[in-house]
């Protein structure tokens, strides 16, 4: 169906089933015919439901529709928490116990009774539902000392689920990796469940690591980025805990796994027994999957250089002989392909690689955008800079153009050698020793009806703002086409997420969530919790804000760093630090 010439998508239930929506990463759901940017306004749109969950949820809340369970199909939303649960509810709030489905307690020891049940308080309600689990048996504690050195962790809770899980419609299954401690014996787990019942579906779950050493992988590799599914296999990620540790201390690995079994079928790390760092996080983006099933990440920063080779990986973190690849694969964007023993394809390069992890201002910060149509990939880093990604006739990326996402004078980090010869971190043009402009939660894209295709951005203490993109040039327009009327204050910026109706005029809104901070406060979600906000933008109109959450008669809540909110079939599902689920939509 067209309108005026503008694609219009049939009237259909939206699914979000993975990170930031699509493989693509877009950040955008394209089904949304209920919510304009004519009723999204505190007079038609606000609080409808909350949901308590135990724990927080730094994984994106997903959205699967027509559900089969007990009462019928249903949409469901499902929700993973630093506390190791996982819940389905009815994403429209209706139905028995106030929409409650079923919850799954993880990391219940072998032999445990399954029929034993504790009690969750839900809106009031006392409901049987989550399996008991043995004593000393539960996530691990926000104060571990794995992760909480020198009196601060950056993880606001305990540690459990941290990465957004996968959906598999075809076989019904959400996946996921928690991380639990029981007694001196840190486990890190995959599961399968089934979406209609939270049942561990066959072969599930599979133990990853199993350690009593604070620095095994085990204990200190941290699964931040979101899952993803790509040629019949789940691919997950791990980086550093991000507590200024040592980088020789932990890699970068990605495996994979067969998506029926569970079984290990590749594996790739990005140290060297020499030399360490080089992990993956992406401010929990997942990794990018383009239409032939190869795997795109964004590596962090990593320690000195070594002549030792880059080696495939095994979980518990030692380095067996393997082809060497020679490379040094920091602030890169890395193509990987886990059909192949060794699954590096390629790595193009940032711009000034030592001197970004001299500095700790890696690309790795946030991850890549595949632009719908091109092979072109978009992102940045704590840098501040966007950066293009161009894809050769030979399926390689090659960096072919970079932009400055904030305005001012460029902020600029090089090499220094001290007297003793040891390379420092040399800045200039900047407030704040890693740069006051990083770029965390990463792009949204949108075709606009009346800007064209547009990339969306909210870098640190800088408007909200939107670029421009050529798709036949593959180039951004150098300087953003509109913004915000007022900037969001220092870190993370806010973590952006489009909801249109194909691009049809007027459907357009870009939701943005970030830290509801005074000019003057020191108040910082890196290392605290903070009291969050909800902003509806028109996306055709930046500086046009529609609504904010604070118009709206719902709870207040902190903030849910880096972790975008979910928009499908009306309703928003906005992830909190404050043991809920909070949904709004247009009032009956």
């Amino acid at each position: 169906m067209l309108l005026t010439g503008l694609a219009v998508f049939p009237a259909m239930a939206a699914q979000v089933l993975a990170s930031r929506n699509n493989n693509a990463r877009t950040g955008a759901n394209l089904y949304e015919q209920r919510l304009s940017a004519a009723n999204v306004n505190p007079r038609q749109f606000g609080h409808l439901f909350s949901q308590e969950v135990e724990g927080n949820i730094y994984a994106q809340p997903l959205v699967a529709t027509d559900v089969k369970t007990g009462g019928g199909l249903r949409n469901i939303v499902y929700v993973a928490t630093t506390d190791n649960l996982v819940y389905a509810f009815d994403a429209d709030g209706t139905g028995r116990s106030r929409g409650f489905i079923w919850a799954r307690r993880l990391g219940d020891p072998p032999g445990a009774n399954p029929a034993a049940k504790v009690t969750v308080p839900l809106g009031g309600l006392l409901l049987p539902s989550i399996p008991n689990r043995a004593p000393r048996v539960g996530p691990v504690p926000w104060n571990d000392p794995a992760h909480f050195r020198n009196n601060a962790t950056t993880f606001m809770g305990n540690v459990g689920v941290i990465g957004t899980p996968v959906i598999d419609r075809g076989r019904n299954a959400i996946y996921l990796v928690s991380r639990t401690k029981a007694g001196a014996q840190y486990v890190q787990t995959l599961h399968a469940l089934d979406l209609s019942t939270g049942n561990q579906k066959p072969g599930s779950p599979v133990v990853l690591a199993r350690d009593t050493s604070r620095t095994s992988f085990a204990a200190f590799m941290n699964q931040r980025t979101g899952l993803a599914i790509a040629n019949d296999r789940l691919i997950v990620a791990w980086g550093s805990p991000g507590t200024g540790e040592d980088v020789n201390r932990y890699s970068g690995y990605v495996m994979a796994f067969n998506l029926d079994t569970l079984g290990r079928s590749g594996c790739f790390a990005t140290g060297t027994r020499l030399g360490g760092g080089i992990g993956f996080w992406q401010a929990g983006r997942a990794p990018v999957v383009d239409g032939a099933g190869r795997v795109y990440l964004f590596s962090g920063n990593g320690g000195p250089r070594a002549a030792d080779p880059v080696n495939l990986c095994t979980a518990d973190g030692s380095f067996p002989a393997a082809p060497p690849l020679g490379v040094y694969l920091s602030n890169a964007l890395l193509q990987l392909d886990f059909r192949r023993p060794q699954p590096l394809l390629h790595q193009a390069l940032a711009p000034n690689q030592e001197a970004l992890d001299v500095c700790d201002v890696d690309l790795g910060g946030s991850g890549p955008l595949l632009v719908p149509g091109t092979g072109t990939m978009v992102g940045g880093g704590k840098q501040g800079l966007l950066h293009v990604f161009s894809r050769s006739a030979d399926g390689r990326h090659e960096l072919t153009q970079t932009v400055q996402a904030y305005a001012g004078p460029p902020e600029y980090f090089g090499i220094r050698v001290d007297d003793q010869g040891v390379k420092r971190c040399a800045r200039r043009g900047q407030p704040e020793a890693q740069g006051a402009h990083h770029i965390m939660g990463g792009p949204v894209y949108w075709e606009s009806p009346v800007h064209g295709p547009l990339l969306y951005l909210s870098p640190e203490s800088e408007y909200i703002q939107a670029f421009r993109f050529d798709k036949a040039r593959s180039q951004l327009a150098p300087d953003p086409v509109m913004r915000s009327a007022a900037p969001v204050l220092r870190h993370p910026g806010a973590i952006l997420s489009l909801s249109a109706n194909g691009s049809q005029q007027g459907s357009g809104i870009l939701w943005a969530v970030q830290g509801d901070r005074k000019v003057d406060s020191p108040e910082d979600p890196w290392i605290e919790q903070i009291r969050g906000v909800v902003r509806a933008f028109d996306a055709d109109d930046l500086s046009r804000e529609l609504w904010n959450s604070k118009q709206s008669d719902g709870p207040e809540f902190n903030f849910a760093k880096f972790t975008p909110v979910t928009v499908a079939n009306g309703k928003v599902y906005v992830p909190t630090f404050s043991g809920k689920l909070i949904v709004y939509g247009l009032k009956p």
